[in-house]
């Protein structure tokens, strides 16, 4: 019997369908990255659409307009994002289901969340489930004329990150779940004007998170224990030893060698984490905190090294030294909080580790309005109970060699000069005023609450940032 041409015809429609819904491999391709249209793929070393997880392309049709195509290996959901920065927020989202559709959704600047958007400007989709991919492709026009600021503009001159993520899932009425740590992007910005061809993705996370954390825990945690020990603790504990020396010297040398190490390991990962450089071309605020971070890993090593070469206690150049160790210790304290901060807020409340809550910017803050408190009512208690009359906590007992060393560790090694010490009290302040042997005992215990205080706070940031770091996805 043979087949009327109008069958025929249904049967060829028919067989194109099915090419179209499942051939879509045939027509995702890695041919001209680079050259006649752009792609980003990962991870590194993937060479095209079959054997990466994620990849997508784009050029530009007769109204410049852009063609994209993605793929991934997910059959729920595979989305493409254009962002203003490596993470996932600030981002304009385009995601290809497995119904079929594309659905646009916006993640916004502040707190990580994903807000349903209208799918506008958005024509010819075509999305398939093909060998446990989805494979998809649409045009986009480059900007639309309502002011939608969620609408990104991809005209020329304008850059932006590529983000990608995929899932398995879908919510019950088909929009996107959150993905988890199935995500990737492009740590720089392309036009999408140009044709680049992207290799990598987000692989030195961890490398990031391991450094803030380390920072944190290094100049938050130890360094913040450390010169409070030796700034305001060397009255306590005056008949006690560690390792044969003055507790409070014990202390702050362990804190302060600890600061070192985790300093330097920090400093030595995140180097290899850049390629051992950085340059302005990354943005004034990681440029910044790469620069400022730097003079602190500086200060860390150039401390103890000058206390090595310390003059003994009574000869001349003493005070110099004890300025020159205070000035560096404390200076390096301080730009390390300004560095840390950076790091939290590059700007918009944008952390250097993509996806931290911007709400560890706010504790971080907060932590260093909580240590200047602390620090003033220290300053108030030594100046109500040790300052009159007062030139040294512990006084020196002579400056001959064959008992500096014992000086050297139990008495002003770490501490600022005298008078930087000394709060000097007016005359008349006491008079009427209860004896200095009564405020001594009662000044004691104090210092004990406002330590402990003190380190409750400590620890409650340390954690709560370090924390927050070790749960951002990697």
């Amino acid at each position: 019997m043979m087949m009327q041409p109008f069958h025929l015809l249904v049967v060829m429609a028919t067989g194109i369908a099915l090419v179209q819904c499942h051939g879509g491999e045939h027509h995702i391709s890695a041919d001209g990255c680079g050259v006649t249209k752009g792609c980003f793929r990962d991870p590194s070393g993937c060479t095209g659409p079959t054997d990466c997880d994620y990849f997508t392309s784009w050029m530009l049709d007769e109204n410049k307009n852009n063609k994209f195509t993605v793929t991934g290996t997910a059959t729920g959901y595979v989305a493409l994002g254009f962002s203003n920065n490596p993470g996932m927020k600030d981002s304009d989202v385009y995601a290809c289901t497995k119904n079929n559709e594309v659905v646009r959704s916006y993640n916004n600047a502040d707190e990580y969340q994903n807000i349903g958007a209208e799918l506008k400007g958005v024509s010819e989709v075509a999305v398939a489930v093909v060998d446990g991919r989805i494979e998809c492709s649409f045009i986009r026009q480059a900007y639309l004329v309502d002011n939608d600021a969620t609408y990104f503009d991809l005209r020329e001159n304008n850059t932006y990150n590529i983000i990608m993520a995929k899932s398995d899932d879908l919510t019950g009425d088909g929009n996107v779940v959150y993905h988890g740590a199935t995500k990737t992007g492009s740590p720089e910005q392309f036009s999408f004007t140009d044709f680049e061809d992207a290799v990598g993705g987000m692989e030195g996370l961890p490398l990031q998170k391991s450094h803030g954390s380390l920072m944190v825990i290094a100049w938050v945690g130890f360094a913040s224990v450390g010169i409070v020990m030796a700034r305001f603790f060397k009255p306590m504990w005056p008949d006690t030893k560690i390792c044969g020396v003055a507790v409070w010297f014990a202390l702050h040398r362990t804190f302060m060698v600890m600061t070192f190490l985790c300093t330097v390991a920090a400093f030595i990962i995140i180097f290899i984490h850049t390629g051992y450089y950085f340059t302005p071309d990354e943005g004034l605020p990681r440029f910044l905190h790469a620069l400022f971070g730097t003079i602190v890993t500086f200060c860390v090593i150039l401390n103890p090294v000058m206390a090595l070469f310390r003059p003994h206690p009574g000869e001349p150049r003493r005070p110099i030294f004890n300025w020159a160790h205070w000035f560096v210790g404390t200076g390096g304290h301080t730009l390390a909080m300004v560095t840390i901060i950076i790091g939290l807020n590059n700007g918009d409340f944008v952390s250097l580790i993509d996806d931290l809550p911007s709400r560890v910017f706010w504790v971080m803050i907060a932590f260093i309005f909580f240590h200047y408190i602390v620090w003033l009512l220290f300053e108030i208690q030594r100046c109500l109970t040790d300052s009159q009359g007062r030139t040294n906590d512990i006084p020196l007992h002579g400056s001959d060699k064959g008992s500096s060393q014992q000086h050297l560790s139990q008495n002003d090694s770490y501490a600022p000069p005298p008078e930087a010490n000394t709060i000097m009290l007016p005359p008349s302040f006491d008079i009427g005023f209860p004896s200095i042997h009564t405020l001594r005992k009662g000044g004691s215990m104090a210092k004990t609450v406002l330590l402990v205080i003190y380190l409750v706070g400590v620890l409650f940031t340390v954690i709560f940032i370090v924390t927050s770091i070790a749960v951002v996805p990697a």
